[in-house]
């Protein structure tokens, strides 16, 4: 069996959600090199915040023309964004950007969306105890690390 890239570890709870779920708008604060492009390659309609880099937000923009990819460097920029950059739903929302905001900005989507994904959730530096999604369906892919978790509003996303 191959090895899973650490940076796309993600990817094989993407294909259980996608092959259960009608997934045509997401938004992702983290843009990457697997995610990005595998939504772009399923069709979707793709919102991506880079938060850490503007060398890499370049790289993402440049890669993934279909992409719309905005630049909000730092823990709390994102909430810039209300009003211009985001929808009142998403199909799905991705979290895998800033260090400091990944339990806020999964946190924020729980009104955003029925399908949540969180990435490097084995990781206690994102302070995931600040989440709050407890009333969520959850699944768990410690298979694969880093690790991924999936919630859904109304059930289990991947099963």
């Amino acid at each position: 069996m191959e090895a899973i890239n650490p940076y796309g570890s993600h990817i094989p709870t993407f294909e259980k959600i996608f092959s259960k779920n009608d997934i045509k708008t997401v938004l992702e604060f983290g843009g990457g090199d697997h995610s990005t492009p595998y939504f772009v390659e399923k069709g979707c309609t793709v919102h991506s915040i880079e938060m850490q880099s503007e060398e890499w937000y370049n790289h993402i923009k440049e890669r993934n023309h279909t992409a719309k990819v905005s630049l909000m460097i730092g823990k709390d920029t994102w909430k810039e964004l209300f009003g211009e950059f985001f929808e009142d739903h998403y199909d799905l929302i991705f979290v895998d950007g800033h260090l400091d905001s990944r339990p806020e900005c999964a946190n924020w989507a729980k009104d955003h969306t029925d399908i949540i994904v969180l990435h490097d959730t084995e990781a206690h530096c994102y302070g995931w105890n600040r989440l709050q999604l407890n009333d969520w369906h959850k699944f768990e892919d410690t298979d694969n690390h880093p690790q991924t978790q999936a919630y859904g509003r109304n059930s289990n996303p991947c099963i």
